[in-house]
């Protein structure tokens, strides 16, 4: 079979692909990278498929451009392949990398969201907003004078700031802006002071955690260290999350398993490459998700007993026993929800009342209709 023009502009661009992808570069040739020679036999590929047939020449040319991509790929050194692979690796910071001091101790609070514990310093705030208040107080007696002393004279300041540039007004104008500069500082130190107050405090597992690791490590001087035990002033950087007595309890259980398997289970590569010290590091996320498993796994059950047992209790039966036992369920069932919402989750008051109240309504519903259907049977029998 004879070729047309295309087909030999196809033959020879995949043999210099091949050949370029092969051989070895000169010390004056400037080797082609392995994406331009793909993007190379990537156009070849488009025209084999516009001017190719369906015949065995065809399949001919497919096989050629396949074995020259696949060079073209196995053209790259391995020691390339290696340090890109090396460059998408997650870079993780370990503890025992960092200097002794105050390196290792800011790797450690940096190393758990459960460890950002700080000082929130609420006795200077509250000095320094008492100066600035007092401060602000003197300026505002000291304009109060300034306006009686105009007031008196009848002049015009009072009503009017057409002589804002005139030199009679400059006492006031500069008055006002010392003012203004002094305001701005305190209501700058009072915003800072309340998105400080609004931060949670740490729980006693986040607080001892630091602690020991501060009393066993000794990172800094004892006066340097010492501001842990300033437990009333301490704050958590810890987001507002859901971090309930739940997921303190899985994090405890988990420290105390001796099982490698659970504990690998909890801990992603990352995290175990953060130390290779006593210090036990879990995945966040993990911890989390089998925490919300174990919620639906409650929230299920406490769903389908209280129904299965309203069930078999009221079809049929005509006893008033049953209908006390009933109550009896409803009412144990709606404070065993309630107590699994308040320990579980950091559901607020009235939220935790909402859901009661929902909760036990689908159990009354339910009742009602299997009560009210076992009745009418029971009287159509009579």
């Amino acid at each position: 079979m004879v070729m047309d023009n295309s087909s030999e502009d196809i033959e020879k661009g995949i043999e210099r692909a091949s050949t370029a992808c092969t051989s070895t570069p000169s010390t004056n040739s400037t080797p082609s990278s392995p994406r331009s020679t793909s993007s190379s036999l990537a156009r070849l590929w488009q025209r084999t498929k516009l001017t190719g047939n369906d015949n065995d020449e065809e399949n001919k040319h497919k096989k050629r451009w396949w074995s020259a991509l696949n060079l073209g790929r196995r053209g790259s050194s391995a020691e390339e392949q290696e340090d890109d692979k090396d460059d998408r690796q997650p870079v993780v910071r370990r503890l025992q990398d960092c200097p002794d001091g105050y390196p290792r101790l800011g790797a450690f609070l940096d190393s758990d969201e459960n460890f950002m514990v700080y000082r929130r310093f609420g006795y200077l705030q509250s000095r320094l907003l008492l100066e600035k208040q007092e401060h602000l107080r003197q300026l505002e007696e000291q304009l109060e004078n300034l306006d009686l002393e105009d007031a008196e004279i009848g002049s015009r300041n009072l009503i009017t700031m057409e002589n804002y540039d005139t030199p009679q007004y400059k006492p006031r104008r500069n008055l006002m802006r010392r003012i203004d500069r002094a305001f701005r500082q305190y209501a700058s130190l009072l915003q800072a002071a309340q998105s400080l107050t609004h931060c949670n405090r740490p729980s006693f597992d986040e607080y001892k955690s630091v602690e020991n690791f501060l009393h066993n490590r000794q990172p800094l001087v004892p006066t340097e260290q010492s501001f842990c035990y300033q437990k009333e002033d301490l704050i958590t950087l810890r987001p507002g999350r859901e971090h309930a007595w739940l997921d303190c309890s899985v994090e405890k259980l988990l420290q105390f398993s001796q099982c490698p398997t659970i504990q690998n289970f909890f801990r992603s590569k990352e995290t175990q490459q953060k130390t290779d010290g006593p210090e036990m590091y879990y995945t966040r996320h993990r911890i989390e998700r089998f925490v919300i498993a174990i919620i639906v796994t409650v929230i299920l059950a406490l769903l389908i007993i209280p129904i299965y047992l309203l069930y078999h209790l009221t079809n049929g039966v005509e006893s008033p026993q049953s209908y006390t036992v009933c109550i009896g369920i409803l009412l144990i069932f709606t404070l065993s929800f309630s107590a699994c919402l308040s320990l579980f989750t950091r559901a607020k008051r009235h939220e935790i009342l909402a859901a009661a109240a929902a909760y036990c309504a689908v159990l009354v519903v339910f009742l009602t209709n299997v009560g009210g259907s076992g009745i009418s049977r029971s009287g159509v029998n009579l």
